[in-house]
């Protein structure tokens, strides 16, 4: 029994998706009514409010602005400097302005940088806004069908880089916001738009849960490697063959050994925090654990 739990565990780790992302902050709007607004979020300008899009809830701007207001929407209570920002957008009406983009570094509904799509001009483009007045860095033709689309954007320091879609259109340098501001979704004039799935990492977070997640699959590939030298049977079952023609061993060093390599696992399992993994991460290391402990008992 032990064996084939192990063997569950090894298929477990070996196929997990080790790229997933790291540690973030998602926002969607599952949990809030229609026609309110998200908790944490506060209107600037515009018309901002939860709304249905077929089964899924958004979070929508709706107002026919003037052609040269800026609609805001701010998350009252981020403060990032160092920040990979992302949301999926939805160009749903507009004929002085359409779709939309995203907002970061904002010291309030005046002062902050933008990165915007607009299908009518079939363009992407980056600006700061100053004291009100928007200044653009760089453009890029960007083509986009109807439907929703991904934006993202990064900054670091002074450098900040620009992706539709998931490629790369844009960088530019500016040091004008330098210190850490709110994070939050954007459209200008009568520009309708959805947006859905807002996800912000920081960069303090980013680094702490990539060191995370290095640690695990670093600590998944050690176990993979040694477990077949213990258990030679079941390792030609999974694929290894290392050890073909030798069988399991029954002595009690052979108990020992193993003890002492489950206690291994499980004391640098345990400097691992779970919080910092990726969902698939967390399900792997809690799999392993109970294995390890499961084959402790069993012995």
């Amino acid at each position: 029994m032990k064996n084939t739990l192990a063997a569950i565990v090894i298929y477990t780790l070996t196929s997990a998706a080790f790229a997933a992302d790291p540690t973030k902050t998602v926002w969607n709007y599952d949990d809030t009514a229609v026609g309110k607004l998200p908790a944490g979020f506060n209107s600037e300008s515009g018309k901002w409010a939860v709304a249905r899009d077929g089964e899924n809830r958004v979070v929508a701007q709706s107002a026919k602005s003037d052609d040269k207001v800026f609609n805001v929407l701010l998350a009252t209570g981020t403060t990032a400097r160092d920040v990979d920002l992302s949301v999926r957008l939805k160009a749903v009406a507009g004929e002085l302005d359409r779709g939309g983009g995203l907002v970061w570094r904002a010291r309030d509904k005046d002062n902050y940088y933008i990165a915007r799509h607009n299908p009518l001009e079939d363009n992407l483009r980056l600006y700061k806004v100053e004291k009100g007045k928007r200044t653009m860095f760089k453009t890029a033709d960007v083509k986009a069908s109807p439907g929703w689309h991904t934006l993202r954007v990064t900054m670091k320091g002074s450098h900040i880089e620009c992706y539709f879609d998931g490629k790369k259109y844009l960088e530019a340098d500016d040091s004008t916001f330098p210190g850490a501001g709110m994070v939050g979704l954007w459209s200008k004039a009568d520009a309708q738009s959805y947006f859905d799935d807002l996800i912000m990492m920081t960069d303090a977070n980013v680094r702490d849960a990539n060191d995370k997640n290095r640690d695990f699959d670093e600590l998944s590939k050690q176990y993979i490697d040694e477990f077949p030298a213990l258990h030679p049977v079941s390792a030609t079952q999974l694929g290894d063959h290392r050890f073909d023609g030798e069988v399991d061993e029954v002595s009690d060093e052979q108990r020992r050994n193993e003890v002492a390599f489950c206690r291994k696992y499980l004391e640098r399992l345990s400097q691992i925090p779970s919080n910092k993994l990726t969902r698939d991460r967390q399900v792997d290391a809690e799999l392993l654990r109970q294995q390890l402990e499961a084959t402790i008992w069993q012995i």
